[in-house]
């Protein structure tokens, strides 16, 4: 849902619709914002940085024009960060 850019909220309303209201859903709006949130907290557990590298090797390995470098400083923390991608028509 997150990946498909989805809004939870959107989501829930859909599901509501499909099953005749939201008593039906099986669970609550709030709990359908945990699981999400949950989720994000999985993404991000490696460190926000890492996170970052991560998704830039995601998107590097889907796009070959997708470019990224990183500075980090001497104790290997980075600093800096730079991506682009070409957006073809």
């Amino acid at each position: 849902m997150v990946d498909a850019g989805i809004r939870t909220t959107n989501t829930y309303s859909y599901l509501s619709e499909e099953v005749g209201g939201s008593q039906n859903v099986g669970f609550t709006k709030r709990d359908c914002y945990n699981v999400v949130n949950k989720e994000k907290m999985v993404m991000i557990e490696a460190g926000d940085a890492q996170s970052l590298i991560n998704l830039f090797k995601r998107k590097q390995a889907e796009d070959p024009m997708f470019f990224y470098t990183v500075q980090v400083d001497q104790e290997n923390r980075m600093t800096n960060f730079f991506w682009r991608w070409k957006v073809t028509n």
